[in-house]
């Protein structure tokens, strides 16, 4: 019917332009079956969540900058050694990057900052030497 094609289409529409509203979970499926929840990181029953749903009520208390640098940095070389030796370098490009872009647009959500972890995230560092796992955007998605 010409109902139910347009509800499909709106639908589309929805997931393409990421406005999907969270899905319920199916209920037979055991909270014990997802790691986070056995280690229990979470009570929640495991459901779509859009990623910027995931960061609603982070605060931050400095700059992506020094995130990256002294958290993250921390962090993933506890889990592979000198898997941040290239970090200030990318720190340092992507400030020129993001400087250069934020010249021709406005930054993401008004925030230089968010355009900055942007860069970030997607910048290839083998240009400067790094090897597959050094490359930030690999290390983050492991």
């Amino acid at each position: 019917t010409e109902a139910a094609a347009k509800e499909t289409e709106a639908e589309d529409a929805s997931k393409a332009t990421g406005t999907m509203e969270p899905q319920p979970s199916p209920p037979d499926l055991p909270v014990q079956t997802v790691n986070r929840h056995a280690a229990g990181i979470t009570p929640e029953v495991p459901c779509y969540k859009p990623i910027r749903d995931f960061v609603e009520e982070f605060q931050p208390t400095k700059g992506c900058k020094a995130y990256i640098l002294e958290d993250c940095a921390t962090s993933l070389e506890k889990w592979k050694p000198h898997s941040a030796a290239l970090f200030p370098q990318l720190v340092a490009e992507a400030e020129k990057i993001t400087s250069s872009l934020l010249q021709f647009r406005e930054a993401p959500g008004g925030n230089p900052m968010f355009a900055f972890a942007i860069v970030c995230y997607t910048l290839d560092v083998k240009q400067f030497g790094a090897k597959g796992s050094e490359i930030f955007f690999e290390l983050i998605n492991k």
